[in-house]
């Protein structure tokens, strides 16, 4: 890997970020900001799916659950995707999920799987819903149709490249009782200092402390109501930036959680980060 172009790619992204949180922000919670007026973005109304879904599969649950999860599969990682739903399958705590196949190109193996996975879904209390696109679609309007078409209170994104803790459901939910100002949740990823842990552990960041710039991924759960649309014009990867300004521009609180980490592969070895992972959280489990 080369260190200095990976620098500099890491320093455009956070200056990326920063210029357009400054643009399309009315009110940010730092002084270093000089805050320009928001723009207006009038986004289609047309539900992106209709007409575009090859296959389908949906299981309700008898549950009223506040947190509904959304998943991605694209881009040939479908054992990602499997590797993260086999950790959505042992959560201790009851959610909702919807999983969108975003990758046509492996259409055929891909719904193999899915079909598999509708069928031993045996869960009362969870509903699944699985999507798979005849074409491929940006993320950031996955992302808005999703927000139009669930009601749960609390809305989970998370990449397909991530490993989560037993924990990670119900420490969210802990929040969202413990922490009235909450407004998103994030959990600590990819630091050997963190260990999962019984005990919730957290740490609440104000709107004046940029939290945006000390996350990782956009691995996060937000509050329904805080949601903002991503603009077509954007992508996803500055989307997430859109929901941690919403959030301090009404004046909600980002909630770092320590006892449930995340794991990102994100560009490193998957292998070696999965090795720790398991080590660090006692995991020896098949893959669904």
């Amino acid at each position: 890997m080369d260190l200095k172009a990976e620098k500099f790619k890491t320093a455009t992204v956070k200056k990326i970020q920063k210029d357009l949180i400054a643009e399309y922000s009315q009110k940010f919670g730092s002084a270093k900001f000089e805050v320009k007026p928001a723009i207006d973005i009038k986004l289609p109304s047309q539900n992106p799916f209709t007409g575009n879904i090859d296959y389908e599969y949906k299981k309700e649950g008898n549950g009223e659950n506040k947190i509904h999860i959304l998943l991605v599969n694209f881009g040939n990682t479908m054992k990602f995707t499997r590797s993260v739903v086999n950790d959505l399958i042992v959560q201790t705590a009851d959610f909702d999920l919807t999983i969108v196949d975003n990758d046509p190109s492996f259409l055929n193996n891909n719904v193999k799987y899915f079909s598999l996975l509708a069928k031993q879904w045996k869960f009362d209390k969870r509903s699944l819903h699985i999507i798979g696109l005849k074409n491929g679609i940006a993320l950031n309007k996955i992302w808005n149709t999703f927000y139009d078409t669930t009601t749960n209170p609390w809305l989970c994104f998370l990449n397909n490249d991530v490993c989560i803790p037993e924990n990670f459901i119900s420490d969210n939910l802990k929040i969202v009782e413990e922490v009235k100002s909450a407004g998103i949740i994030n959990h600590t990823t990819n630091n050997p200092q963190y260990k999962t842990s019984a005990e919730l552990t957290y740490k609440i960041y104000d709107m004046s402390s940029n939290s945006f710039m000390h996350r990782q991924g956009w691995d996060f759960t937000i509050e329904r109501s805080l949601y903002v649309k991503i603009p077509p014009e954007f992508t996803t990867f500055v989307g997430d930036c859109i929901q941690f300004n919403s959030v301090y521009k009404n004046n909600k609180d980002v909630v770092f959680v320590y006892s449930s980490p995340i794991l990102h592969y994100g560009s490193t070895s998957r292998k070696q980060n999965f090795d720790y992972f398991k080590q660090v959280l006692k995991l020896e489990r098949e893959i669904f």
